[in-house]
């Protein structure tokens, strides 16, 4: 939701209120332990956007040891009426790729 909420996109404007997001898939692969007081950051990127998907790539990464934990998550458009898929929006699009399009 950070990653979203970082480029403008809150689905809660007017124009974004008739759609959401649902998880369709996660696939998580842990490298190495962490321990309570570790410090560390994560990394979010966008791999693709489908016509109605955008599939997030994650890592968290810990700073004594390094990638710890790798995320790839498939979420899915929806439409908040139907609750069926919908495409996403060119305004989407461009939300959401907008780091990339500087």
């Amino acid at each position: 939701m950070a990653f979203l909420t970082k480029r403008g996109i809150t689905l809660m404007s007017p124009e974004e209120r008739n759609m959401f997001f649902v998880t369709r898939r996660i696939e998580v692969d842990y490298v190495h332990e962490l321990l309570v007081d570790d410090q560390i950051k994560i990394f979010t990127k966008i791999d693709h956007i489908g016509r109605t998907s955008v599939v997030f790539l994650q890592s968290i990464v810990c700073e004594k040891i390094g990638t710890t934990t790798t995320c790839k998550s498939v979420f899915v458009l929806l439409d908040s009426t139907t609750r069926l898929k919908m495409d996403i929006p060119e305004e989407l699009c461009i939300k959401l790729l907008s780091e990339y399009l500087a």
